[in-house]
This record gives structure tokens, C-alpha cells and sequence, in this order.
């Protein structure tokens, strides 16, 4: 029998939750190390196996936005489930950001918009806001008497190679029907899409707005990641002749291990996003992580406007 066990500990500091589903195990002879970065529960975690912190859990977030930048106005967007690993859906929360308790508590709650047309088994919230400065943030989603803490990094908008909102797409050619330079499959999805008959570089010459899709449906595996080509392709006839779709993988091939070349061209580290630029080439709205029909058909709009 281990001398010490945790097994689904949560924790809160007053109203914000600071640790979920910790399970922990120390046999006698055992040396344990707790790692993690700023913020991401240590000492919390220490103080509650001292039991200076109360234990309880009821709430998880799981932040779906990871291109944030500070100083502009940021779509952020989260998922939500219950202790049981429900989702939680069509709920009134509300989303405060801080850099530390106090400013947490000072912040207003935001009401998240439900999202979901297309996305049903990855629904979730949407605010528009904007950080102040880059760092180590916190979101505090609250729904009724129940809040889930968790954090999350801005950064430094002139330190960041991918393109965001006013910077120009990279041009770069992408694998087409003609030619998949080396991947295979060129589309994880089955059928294959109908986004691979123009390469990315072609499509930005064309004068015409762009929506570049860089996704890997087959191996989708976040809680928030979604199945956004899916909604993509589901309003593509709405913008036919309007805007150049294309659709690049992430990997190589099915096993996952060497990234296409265009997730070093756009300093990648995570994906689903979808670029949206105007007919020069900048670009005028990023989507990362989950997107709906709703979102999707209101950006697609506002580009062609």
C-alpha cells in the first residue's frame, strides 16, 4: 500500500478553482518529484496534501485558443465540462482573465457565447477581449455557484512569427492534387477534401480573399479541437468563386511524427487555425482552435464585404 495517494483532488482558492483531477501515488522508499511550470498547481498541490487548502471539484475549462497575443482585440475561447466529464452546453458562464487572484476578482465577467452549429461534440464559448501585456494569464469561468481556474500564456505580439490579425500570409506553395510533395495522405480526411487543387502561393496571387486551413482531422485528438474542416467544407458553396479555400495537414503522414513543411513556415505549435486574409494577402481574422458554422459564415462574410 503506498504511504501517500491522491486520487482526483481538486482545490480552490475562494472562488476559483486551482487544481482538478490530481491523482498522485508514493511507495515507501519512493522519491517524487512535482513538476510543472508558473501557475500550473505545485504548491497548491503540496498544500493540499498538507491540508492547508480545501479540496472540492466541480468544474473544468479547458482554454481552446492558443495564438493570443496582448495589446489587440483577441477571440478567446474555451470548452467547459462537469465532474462527471459532461459537457457542459448552452450554459449563462461568464469568463474573467487576470494575472493574478486580485486582478481576477477586479475583472468583469464577460458572457461567453454558446457555440455549437456543426461542432456537437466539441462545443464552446467565445469572447472578445484584450490583454494588456504578455505573460502567465488566468481564466475563471463561472457558471452559477461553480468557477474552473485555469491558465494559459499571452504573447508578445512582435515576438510572434505566426501570422496574426494585420500581417501578411506566408506564401508558400502547399501540397496540391498535382503534386503532394511528400505527403501522404495529402488529406487526412475521407474523402479526401476538395481544398488541395490550389496551393497556398497560387491562391494569394489570385487577387481574391483566402481562408487557409491548417488541420488534421484524422488526428484530432484535443478536447477542443474540432472538426473544423468539416464546418469549413459545410459553407464553402456559400463563397464559391468568392474565396480561395485551401486546406494543408500538419503531418507527413498517419504516424504523426514529421510536421509539413508549412508548420515551420507559420511557427506552429498547435493547430486547428484557419487564416482569413483579404484580397492582398493580410490577414484580417485568425480562428484557432474550435470554429462553428456561425463563426465561420460570419468571418467568410466579413472578408468578402
Amino acid at each position: 500500500m503506498p504511504l501517500l495517494e491522491l486520487r482526483g483532488v481538486a482545490a480552490r482558492y475562494g472562488g476559483l478553482q486551482a487544481l482538478r483531477g490530481i491523482d498522485l501515488s508514493v511507495d515507501e522508499g519512493e522519491i517524487v518529484a512535482v513538476l510543472g511550470a508558473n501557475g500550473a498547481g505545485k504548491t497548491t498541490t503540496l498544500r493540499a496534501i498538507s491540508a492547508t487548502v480545501k479540496t472540492s471539484g466541480d468544474l473544468q475549462v479547458f482554454p481552446g485558443s492558443f495564438l493570443v497575443v496582448a495589446g489587440a482585440d483577441q477571440r478567446f475561447v474555451v470548452g467547459l465540462v462537469d465532474k462527471a466529464g459532461r459537457l457542459v452546453t448552452n450554459a449563462d458562464v461568464r469568463l474573467a482573465f487576470g494575472r493574478n487572484e486580485s486582478e481576477l476578482r477586479a475583472a468583469p465577467a464577460l458572457p461567453a457565447a454558446f457555440h455549437v452549429d456543426g461542432i456537437p461534440t466539441k462545443p464552446y464559448y467565445e469572447v472578445t477581449t484584450r490583454f494588456a501585456a504578455s505573460g502567465k494569464w488566468y481564466v475563471a469561468a463561472r457558471v452559477g455557484a461553480d468557477t474552473a481556474l485555469q491558465a494559459f500564456d499571452v504573447r508578445d505580439a512582435a515576438s510572434v512569427r505566426t501570422p496574426v490579425a494585420g500581417r501578411p500570409l506566408t506564401s508558400v506553395p502547399t501540397p496540391t492534387t498535382a503534386d503532394h510533395m511528400g505527403v501522404e495522405p495529402i488529406c487526412t480526411r475521407q474523402p479526401v477534401c476538395p481544398l488541395h487543387d490550389v496551393s497556398l502561393d497560387k491562391a494569394l496571387a489570385s487577387g481574391k480573399p483566402t481562408a487557409l486551413l491548417i488541420a488534421t482531422p484524422a488526428l484530432c485528438q484535443s478536447r477542443t479541437c474540432g472538426p473544423v474542416l468539416e464546418v469549413l467544407l459545410s459553407v464553402r458553396d456559400e463563397f464559391a468563386g468568392r474565396v480561395q479555400m485551401v486546406h494543408a495537414e500538419v503531418f507527413r503522414d498517419l504516424s504523426g511524427r514529421q510536421e509539413t513543411p508549412i508548420m515551420g513556415a507559420y511557427a506552429l505549435e498547435n493547430e486547428p487555425v484557419l487564416f482569413l486574409a483579404r484580397p492582398d494577402g493580410v490577414v484580417q481574422t485568425v480562428l484557432d482552435g474550435p470554429y462553428d458554422r456561425v463563426e465561420a459564415r460570419a468571418s467568410l462574410t466579413r472578408l468578402v464585404s
